[in-house]
């Protein structure tokens, strides 16, 4: 964390600096690279945190995410308009190296792990038994594919955060088009920038309730419920003619939202050794990012194609059969949940 953290401030305030639109690619591309913060703030917490406070401390961490992502559009442009471009770079920079500086002091890790190859990563006679799972067991040499043949709701959860990102990336570059096809003339960045927080505001409302309900009622019920809902929302999208009535909508949809990211990082964390948590979220993240660029291109395809309803009700279809594959495994998902929390209270 500590090294992407102050690599990403290097990086972001070097694009101040730069003189050509090959010199801000380039840095952009590095940019890239050093985005494994997130992902490791995310498995940090989803390992370090109670293990029936999970879901709750997931939940506050993407409310605190989605904050940003909904302050940061506008922080920025204020910026811009007073400041400059460039010295909205060095200002970001800054702010970024203050968050490296803040995890290196602030952030204590109080578990202690075995040294992990990725080429080797996990043999344990049975790493899904509970009673071994956190213990320093020796890790042996064997294919990360044994993880998966041994506990294949890992990989459920993988396809999950893929077809999540392919659904939100699908319609987010779509707005503002959208916005302006119900024949509104003015201001259609702002509507488009309004529908967009509407979004971001109800997912930040909910994401730490609903991921508390998760650790009382179990994370696979908020996810599927979640879910389902989710598709529902998607089809009215794709018919309205108001802008104001789609902000709402989106509204409500961010709220839905709220409880199917918390949910995942949670169940990833209770399926998954204790040897290979990090490179699991990693490896989820990956899905994530895979989604994003999957959902960029497949959205722009189908709306210049078929227009851009087609895109809201692909995607509730989507999400409807993201629905059915986790309908379908639903008892396992319970079980692994419930034999997790009976080794809790055993170990209390």
């Amino acid at each position: 964390m500590v090294i992407t953290g102050l690599g990403s401030a290097v990086v972001i305030g070097a694009m101040g600096l730069v003189d050509t639109p090959l010199q801000l690619l380039l840095l952009r591309a590095a940019f890239g690279t050093m985005g494994g913060y997130p992902t490791s703030s995310v498995a940090l917490l989803a390992i370090e945190a109670p293990k029936q406070k999970v879901g709750n401390a997931l939940g506050t961490l993407q409310t605190g995410q989605v904050t940003g992502q909904l302050l940061g559009p506008l922080i920025g442009g204020v910026l811009a308009e007073w400041l400059g471009i460039r010295d909205s770079f060095y200002i970001t920079g800054f702010f970024i190296f203050l968050a490296a500086l803040l995890t290196i002091f602030g952030v204590k890790e109080a578990n202690t792990y075995t040294k992990f190859k990725f080429r080797g990563l996990l043999k344990l006679s049975n790493p899904f038994q509970s009673k071994i799972r956190n213990q320093a067991i020796p890790v042996k040499k064997t294919a990360f594919r044994q993880v998966l043949g041994q506990s294949p709701l890992i990989l459920t959860l993988f396809i999950s955060t893929f077809l999540i990102s392919i659904s939100f990336a699908s319609i987010s570059p779509m707005i503002s088009l959208y916005v302006r096809s119900m024949n509104i003339v003015d201001h259609i960045e702002i509507m488009a920038g309004l529908i967009f927080a509407s979004t971001a505001l109800g997912t930040m409302i909910t994401a730490p309730i609903l991921g508390r309900m998760g650790d009382r009622y179990g994370h696979s019920i908020i996810l599927l419920i979640s879910l389902i809902l989710i598709a529902i929302l998607h089809i009215p999208q794709g018919l309205v003619t108001d802008p104001w009535v789609l902000m709402g909508i989106r509204f409500i949809t961010g709220l839905c939202i709220g409880g199917v990211i918390p949910s995942i990082s949670s169940l990833l964390r209770k399926l998954t050794p204790t040897p290979i948590q990090g490179s699991v979220f990693a490896y989820n993240a990956s899905a994530g990012s895979l989604g994003n660029l999957s959902g960029a291109l497949f959205g722009g395809l189908v709306a210049s194609s078929f227009g851009i309803s087609l895109v809201f009700y692909l995607i509730a279809g989507v999400f409807f059969v993201h629905f059915l594959m986790i309908t379908v495994q639903f008892k396992r998902f319970r079980k692994a949940e419930l034999e997790e929390e009976a080794t809790y209270e055993m170990d209390k």
